[in-house]
Order: C-alpha cells, then sequence, then structure tokens
C-alpha cells in the first residue's frame, strides 16, 4: 500500500486485537510495533466487561500493558487470555482478554441474579480510534498521538477537584446506587459542570470507578 493511497478499513464499529494485527500488517506492522504503540498509549483499546451493561465502555491505561506484558516478547494474542480459562489449550483461539483496572473491583461485586458484575472481556480498538492512529501513522508529520511525545514532558493531568466534589455531593444525595449506572453519573457531571471541564468519557468512567473504590476503602 502506496503512502499515498486511500486507506481500506475493515467493516465493523470494533475489532479485538488479532484483527487489528491483521490489518496494520499491511502497513508493516508486527506484533512488537503493536503491543510498543498500545504500551505507549499511542493505540488506546477498550474493553466491555459489564455483563448485564454490554455497551458500558472502560478504557484500558497504557501502564496496564506494563502490568500485564513486562517485556514485549510476552505479549500475545490469540494465546493470550487471562483468568481462569485459557481456550487455547482446547484447540480454540481466543482474542485477547483482559480485566482493566477501573473494572476490578466489581469482578468481585455480585448483582442480584448471583453473577459477577464485570468479567474478563476481548481487548478492542474502536473504529474512530483505528481510522485516527493509521491517518497520524501514515502521515508522521502530524503531532504524535497519546498521553506522552517523545522527548516531551508529562501531560498536564486534568483538575478532578470540581469532578470529586461533584461526586460527593451526589453520593450524599443519593447513595450508592444512583452509581451503579456510570452513564448517568457522567450526564450529571455535564450537566452541573459542562462538558469543558469534563476528562474523555472513557477516562472520566475511569476515575469515577476509582473514586468509588478510594471512598469505599476509606469507610472500611
Amino acid at each position: 500500500m502506496s503512502q499515498g493511497s486511500a486507506i481500506d478499513f475493515p467493516p465493523g464499529e470494533r475489532f479485538d486485537l488479532p484483527e487489528v494485527l491483521e490489518y496494520l500488517r499491511r502497513l508493516g506492522f508486527s506484533r512488537k510495533n503493536l503491543f510498543d504503540h498500545l504500551r505507549l498509549g499511542h493505540l488506546r483499546p477498550v474493553c466491555f466487561p459489564y455483563r448485564v451493561e454490554p455497551d458500558r465502555e472502560v478504557a484500558i491505561e497504557p501502564d496496564e500493558w506494563k502490568e500485564w506484558f513486562r517485556d514485549s516478547y510476552a505479549f500475545a494474542v490469540y494465546d493470550g487470555w487471562i483468568g481462569e480459562l485459557n481456550l487455547a489449550e482446547h484447540g480454540t483461539p481466543v482474542p485477547l482478554h483482559i480485566v482493566p483496572r477501573a473494572a476490578r473491583a466489581d469482578c468481585e461485586r455480585v448483582l442480584m441474579d448471583g453473577g459477577k458484575a464485570a468479567e474478563n472481556a476481548p481487548v478492542y480498538v474502536l473504529r474512530d480510534e483505528l481510522v485516527r492512529f493509521t491517518t497520524w501513522h501514515r502521515n508522521p508529520t502530524k503531532p504524535r498521538p497519546g498521553p506522552r511525545r517523545k522527548g516531551a514532558g508529562r501531560p498536564r493531568k486534568h483538575d478532578y477537584t470540581k469532578i470529586d466534589a461533584c461526586l460527593k455531593a451526589l453520593f450524599a444525595e443519593k447513595g450508592r446506587v444512583e452509581f451503579e449506572r456510570r452513564s448517568r453519573v457522567t450526564a450529571h457531571l455535564r450537566d452541573q459542570l459542562g462538558k469543558a471541564e469534563l476528562p474523555p468519557d472513557s477516562t472520566l468512567r475511569n476515575h469515577i470507578a476509582q473514586w468509588l473504590q478510594q471512598r469505599a476503602a476509606a469507610n472500611r
């Protein structure tokens, strides 16, 4: 594929990592290249680990890849199931599954039907993100995407002071049950603070989950 040719994106709205790797190999990618871009935050994947909320998206933070795979040679795609089962042992290749940090506490939370709120889930790259990443990769003169650029300092950290105050007030007024639907919490924050005061949705949802975990730990 020449540098100036049109990009033919695969159909679908989200792609697991084997599908992403198969597509990016047309641009000269290897498994190690994919791992490096995930670890550096250039390519931003998500999971949908909530059992009864299949559209609830949770971002996977770049440093989590170092937690799961300390070395690039250990990064797996088809044989990288993380959990109690390894379907590859039965001759059935499966996409890479993990539990994002922001959802791990919910893997221990039991719902009324007796099942866990969250569980390990395939890692996906959304279509818009794949388009963005591929466009950047084919136009290297543009600024490098992701939270850090080579040679740059740490990015400006979002100030969560107003967000945390709003979360505290909401919790005091309506209790933990209001936080069961994260979409309602993010909508409340948008109404109270305005979209310009908030980080991206996936980052905001991660922060809300961490805020709840810290509150629970403080009340033990």
